[in-house]
């Protein structure tokens, strides 16, 4: 009998939609039959009205008023704001959260995002047959305090530096561990014929190439960055990746460029791409940073979402993965000093990026999720009334 799993997630910003279904792929594709998984966007199925409108207002933020979004984050991160919240929200929010369990009648529930934990284990525990509540960290470092919950049964976070995030928040030491952050397990590292994969690709064979890519929305500074590099002299080739972003793209394709350059839309082979270019410049997104470790890829940070975002940077750097550059001349610059006859530098980052990648981070949660899933059914199944679930570390 197949286990039931409900990821609760919300579309502000496609990292936890996507980290969900990262694990999903990874379980069917791993123990095909052993779980049936749905995935709930909680802010649309179980916040309040009025309440239940604001996560569409994410994205406007961040691309225009960013500075909003900052405050939003530094006055979340106050100590005891996030029980003074959840004092006010919870009754608010718990039946709405109690129902949409009951809608999925799962045998484990498990947050992607950190606006749901408190409404999610508070549901959990008051269904007639209580499951476990889990959260899955998707912000690579340190994101809002409101992922570290300590009423949820465990916490998985991407990195050391989270997991001491969470202590820091008074998640006791045995409820937390570094699995890493899931991406799909598609992403791998790359042992093919690379010269052959640069040609399927229509790149030029030996020429070094840069990837340019704004997230799934063609977010941040693409289109100068794009120009700047393109007008520097420098011998490279681009490959500007604008994602979901139609206007940034007909904007693209309307200028000519003074170097190979291939302008795509929304890609499904980023993989591919990130195996056949050699560096990447991006936005600090968690799930990007992971694919490109992975990839073995050196990356170099154009921008970031104020408030979860700013700390990838700090980690990218200090890990010697990549680099920082805020500006389109400072990208070309750093590129200069990478692609200088002699440097070094790219080989070393390459190695220190593949030390650091965790590609099998989404299977990994899998494995661990399951359990929790089916110690909840067994529960049901053998313990009728059963008050309370064993942890698993």
């Amino acid at each position: 009998m197949p286990t039931r799993i409900l990821f609760l997630y919300s579309d502000t910003g496609g990292g936890h939609r996507s980290a969900a279904e990262a694990i999903r792929d990874a379980v069917y594709a791993t123990w095909p039959g052993r779980a049936d998984i749905a995935l709930a966007d909680f802010y649309l199925e179980a916040y309040p009205p009025l309440l239940n409108r604001t996560g569409s207002l994410y994205t406007p933020i961040i691309n225009h008023a960013d500075w909003i979004w900052r405050a939003l984050f530094k006055l979340g991160d106050m100590p005891g704001q996030t029980d003074r919240v959840w004092r006010v929200f919870l009754p608010l929010m718990k039946g709405r959260f109690i129902r949409l369990l009951q809608k999925h009648s799962p045998d484990l529930v498990v947050s992607v995002h950190p606006l749901c934990n408190r409404p999610m284990v508070a549901a959990a525990r008051a269904l007639p047959r209580p499951i476990p509540a889990i959260t899955v960290v998707t912000d690579l470092v340190l994101g809002s305090a409101f992922w570290y919950d300590r009423h949820v049964d465990f916490i998985y976070v991407p990195t050391e530096t989270a997991r001491l995030r969470a202590l820091r928040e008074g998640v006791a030491p045995g409820r937390v561990e570094v699995v890493g952050q899931p991406v799909h397990p598609r992403f791998q590292p790359f042992h093919g014929d690379r010269a052959a994969l640069r040609q399927s690709l229509g790149l030029v064979p030996d020429r070094p190439a840069v990837l340019i890519v704004g997230g799934g929305e063609g977010m941040g500074k693409v289109y100068e960055t794009a120009r700047a590099i393109a007008a520097s002299g420098l011998p490279v080739q681009l490959v500007v990746v604008a994602g979901r972003n139609r206007q940034l793209k007909a904007r693209l394709e309307a200028r000519r460029w003074e170097v190979p350059t291939i302008i795509t839309g929304f890609v499904n082979n980023m993989p591919d791409w990130m195996a056949a270019v050699d560096v990447l410049v991006t936005k600090a997104g968690p799930g990007t940073i992971s694919e490109a470790l992975i990839a073995g890829l050196p990356m170099l940070l154009f921008g970031y979402i104020p408030g979860q975002e700013a700390s990838n940077v700090t980690w990218v750097t200090e890990q010697g993965v990549g680099a920082a550059a805020f500006t389109p001349d400072a990208i070309v610059a750093q590129l200069r000093e990478w692609l200088a006859p002699g440097s070094d530098a790219l080989a070393e980052m390459i190695h220190r990026a593949l030390t650091l990648a965790r590609p099998t981070a989404a299977r990994d949660l899998g494995e661990r999720l399951l359990h929790w899933a089916e110690q909840g059914l067994e529960a049901s199944m053998n313990h009728k009334g059963h008050k309370g679930t064993k942890r698993i570390k």
